[in-house]
């Protein structure tokens, strides 16, 4: 079997030390993430400059599987860009759906109500689509709200990437 590599540990790795001496690992970019105890930290450590190795150990099948360790060549980012979108983002092909709040409080009220679809609160319930027109009137206020915003600055905090709710009624 040819050797392996070069590989190098990812760029995109968070470390968590733990209180029992192990760490948690995580992948910032693909959300992968594992608890390693000192003697698997150091392996993965001896990937901090490329590698070639002769063979893939479980272990090192692992990281790999997880994207800790990878090629020294790939480009990571654009490989996470390039499956999160993988049409031009001007095309809009990588929109996949808005989720509209109706309201900031949920009274489980609505007659589309989806929660109450998948929390089977109402069985006997038929749930009925929103009208076309209060979904554009919720879009429009969405729209209005964002061009006096600064989305760009929001979109870029991870904690706070969900859309703002708007509050329509129909």
């Amino acid at each position: 079997m040819p050797p392996v590599g070069p590989l190098v540990r990812s760029r995109f790795l968070v470390r968590v030390p733990r209180e029992d001496g192990d760490a948690a690992f995580f992948h910032s970019l693909f959300g992968t993430s594992l608890v390693l105890n000192p003697a698997a930290e150091a392996l993965l450590d001896d990937f901090a400059a490329p590698a070639t190795v002769d063979r893939l150990t479980p272990e090192l099948r692992t990281f790999v599987a997880r994207r800790f360790l990878v090629p020294a060549t790939a480009d990571e980012r654009a490989e996470f860009v390039h499956q999160m979108r993988p049409d031009a983002p001007e095309t809009g092909a990588h929109l996949q759906g808005l989720l509209l709040l109706a309201a900031e409080q949920c009274n489980l009220a609505c007659p589309y109500c989806i929660k109450d679809k998948l929390m089977d609160l109402r069985p006997d319930r038929p749930q009925a689509r929103i009208a076309v027109d209060t979904a554009r009137r919720a879009i429009d206020a969405f729209l209005a709200v964002a061009e006096q915003t600064m989305i760009a600055h929001v979109s870029r905090l991870p904690a706070l990437r969900s859309l703002p709710s708007v509050e329509a009624t129909g």
